[in-house]
């Protein structure tokens, strides 16, 4: 995947946040036997201010950070 030049690739399992509003362009290839799969769930402004609320979440200043942010799996 392609974010503003910068090449992003992902692993079959992996999950991630990706900037809003951003143009991109990918390449959709299965694993060998296999097929691609995806899920998006596009959430929008006032859903994510209402999850800032009840989780008491703040911002100090705008996000400045990577284009395509993947999330670890909480192991427990």
């Amino acid at each position: 995947m392609y974010f503003n030049r910068e090449k992003y690739v992902f692993e079959a399992g992996d999950f991630r946040f990706l900037r809003r509003n951003q143009l991109t362009k990918y390449s959709k290839i299965p694993p060998l036997g296999g097929e691609y799969k995806s899920i998006s769930i596009f959430m929008d402004q006032k859903t994510l201010r209402s999850i800032s609320e009840e989780n008491n979440l703040t911002m100090d200043k705008p996000y400045s950070g990577e284009n395509a942010l993947v999330l670890k799996p909480i192991n427990g």
